[in-house]
């Protein structure tokens, strides 16, 4: 082979080794991904022999190269650029030089911008990795750990090469968070476990796949996160070939299962490890490492783009978003690109609302007045910095705006923004979960540190959050989705939001090419698995902006869609409303299955944004109804497909269901025997 993407047919049984027949070399040009061997036996404490490990993974994985991935059907290196770079070289004579040369060897790779598979090697080798990827994307990173025995045992010795102590060193050196670590599949004893969370094996076998899932996901966040992967974890009866057998284990089925529902999470790093040939039978230990190693990668393929609008909604602004919103622009499900509005009420059509609503596009929002609640954004006479009432006020009013004119049910609204990205302290957290959103999207990240969405369900670092407050509290069921700056090649400065062109170069013209290299330079960094990690990539679009200067701007911006949605290279690459996003996040499907996934799916039927909306206004009669009622922020038309139950209809039929229980038990106390 000579191409980093593509598949090769060649005969399973015969041909030179490499993992998944890819390409052997150590030029990492254009490399998505590079697959390196630890041979490494000298730190084993019962049966030597993993020093074969890469070499025997290799081997069984050829015959995974031969078909596409099952079930999908999916041609994993159609997008994704794949080398196998070789054994990491060390002399087994002088062995304190080991760790630091695995560290150098995994670190030259790291990089140069490749993420590292690597195969194993005892599982000591995981701790001069950890070393060597905390070096290039800080620490501490978070740990998935799928095991038999935890790995924790003290020894005073840290350079001793042991591999039942290599988490004890890592904890203590600060180089893992056990706060958010978790360890699968353990089933061996330890007087302590440093704090880390712990899975048993008998645990998952009394418990579905989803809630292993569950706990690994809430336990890790959005941290980045090194999947370490020892092959004890599987029974004996599926896993022989391997130093320190524990009965007992999860089954090869078990472990894939598991791992196919993680891939919404951060990976920096990945490794699996602990195969030792010479124990195996007919090669079974090493084929589940290759599988399992192969189901890795298939993690890492998942790219969207996310178009968010935030602004005033009207016929002054709206022309644009009908250019960008074109029917001909159709994601790989052939359903049309959809998008996040972030509506205030200034000036804002609401029929315009409606209709984009009505097109599955997304409706979320910011406050009513769109003022800047932290400092005096417009020179305001009577300006005052917000407290909480007005943080409650304006963010009740604007919902109730667009349940009340847009006919948009309240269970709809599901996603917040702060006004200007201004974050007072966190004050809007408490008002949005109690009307029962599902997230904010205010907080705006460096350009060099991009993130996942994630639960603020727990603290998180907010070094590299440049508008957050040091608050660590804490919100029960609220997602975040971060923004991140924007920057441009070969300099320092970094932009806001695309809308924001303070680091565009001064001394040239922003033609179309320019702008559309812009979008096209921040989109390949988000799509690096390195720097970007294939993070959702988001382009906030202010209205009033793009209205304003939309010749070039517009120009280069559907350039890019055109080009996305044309692109063999970026076949599985959707654009999507940020709900739509969270709801593939929080349930993961394979590339292929997103065609039938139900987040994204959409009707065949399609609204002109020009229509007038009057038919779909409440009549004199009905608002009269609503003036005089009790609760008019109840009062709405239900356009949409779903008819949602009214509280009090639901009240009095439990009051029904529970008198009638009450009727029968009487009748059976007092009349039936008589």
């Amino acid at each position: 082979r000579t191409a980093p993407y593509g598949s090769t047919i060649e005969q399973t049984y015969a041909g030179v080794l490499s993992f998944l027949r890819r390409n052997y070399t150590r030029n990492l040009n254009g490399v998505d991904v590079a697959v390196t061997g630890i041979p490494l036996d000298l730190a084993t404490t019962y049966r030597p022999g993993t020093r074969f490990g890469p070499r025997g993974i290799r081997e069984a994985s050829v015959q995974l190269s031969e078909l596409k991935s099952y079930p999908g059907g999916i041609d994993l290196f159609e997008d994704l650029s794949v080398v196998d770079y070789g054994d990491c070289w060390f002399d087994m004579s002088q062995p304190k030089t080991i760790p630091a040369a695995i560290e150098e060897h995994a670190q030259k790779i790291i990089r140069r911008n490749a993420f590292l598979l690597s195969l194993g090697g005892d599982h000591y080798v995981t701790y001069p990795l950890l070393k060597a990827h905390a070096a290039v994307h800080g620490k501490p990173l978070s740990l998935i750990q799928f095991d038999a025995h935890c790995d924790t045992w003290p020894d005073r010795h840290s350079d001793s090469l042991n591999h039942g102590s290599m988490f004890y060193y890592a904890i203590n050196e600060g180089l893992i968070d056990p706060e958010t670590s978790i360890q699968v599949g353990i089933r061996t004893h330890n007087d302590n476990f440093m704090g880390v969370k712990i899975i048993e094996a008998d645990w998952i076998h009394r418990h579905k796949t989803q809630n292993v899932v569950d706990e690994i996901k809430h336990r890790v966040g959005n941290n980045p996160t090194y999947l370490t992967f020892d092959i004890d974890c599987l029974d004996p009866a599926f896993a022989p070939g391997t130093g320190t057998p524990v009965c007992g284990g999860l089954s090869t089925a078990q472990a894939i299962a598991i791992l196919r529902r993680l891939g919404s999470i951060n990976y920096v790093g990945m490794d699996i490890v602990e195969v030792s040939p010479v124990y195996d039978h007919a090669n079974i230990t090493s084929l589940a490492a290759a599988t399992l190693a192969y189901e890795f990668l298939l993690l890492l393929r998942h790219k969207k783009v996310l178009l968010t609008f935030v602004g005033n909604l009207n016929k002054h602004t709206f022309e644009p978003v009908r250019s960008i919103l074109n029917p001909i622009f159709r994601n790989p499900n052939q359903c049309p690109i959809s998008s996040t509005f972030f509506v205030n009420d200034n000036f804002t059509d609401y029929c315009l609302v409606q209709r984009l609503f009505d097109n599955h596009n997304e409706i979320a929002m910011t406050t009513s007045s769109n003022k800047c609640p932290l400092m005096n954004c417009y020179d305001e006479n009577n300006w005052n910095r917000w407290g909480e009432n007005n943080w409650k006020r304006e963010i009740r009013q604007q919902r109730i705006n667009l349940i009340e004119k847009s006919s948009i049910h309240r269970s709809h609204i599901k996603g917040f923004r702060v006004p200007h990205l201004q974050i007072d302290d966190n004050r809007h957290f408490e008002p949005i979960r109690n009307l029962h959103f599902h997230y904010d999207s205010s907080m705006l990240f460096k350009s060099s540190k991009y993130i996942w969405p994630f639960t603020l369900d727990y603290s998180f670092n907010q070094i590299d959050c440049i508008n957050c407050n040091e608050s660590s509290k804490t919100i029960e069921t609220l997602w975040q989705f971060p923004l991140h700056e924007w920057a441009y090649p070969n300099t320092t400065t970094t932009c806001r939001t695309f809308s924001d062109f303070t680091c565009l170069p001064e001394d040239e013209l922003h033609t179309v090419d320019l702008l559309y290299d812009f979008i096209k330079y921040n989109f390949d960094r988000h799509s690096s698995l390195t720097l970007g990690r294939r993070s959702p990539f988001v382009i906030e679009l202010d209205l009033f902006w793009l209205s304003e200067h939309r010749d070039q701007r517009l120009e280069a911006l559907i350039r890019f869609i055109d080009y996305i949605l044309n692109s063999d290279d970026h076949r599985y690459v959707y654009f999507v409303s940020i709900e739509q996003a969270l709801e593939w996040l929080k349930y993961p499907r394979n590339l292929t299955e997103l065609e039938d996934f139900w987040a994204f799916s959409c009707s065949e039927i399609t609204y002109e944004y020009d229509i007038d909306c009057a038919d779909t206004k409440p009549t004199d009669e009905e608002k009269t109804k609503q003036l005089t009622s009790t609760n008019t922020t109840e009062q709405y038309i239900d356009l949409q497909a779903e008819r949602l139950f009214r509280s009090d209809i639901v009240l009095y039929s439990v009051w029904t269901f529970i008198l009638l229980i009450l009727t029968v038990l009487f009748y059976d106390k007092y009349f039936v025997n008589k």
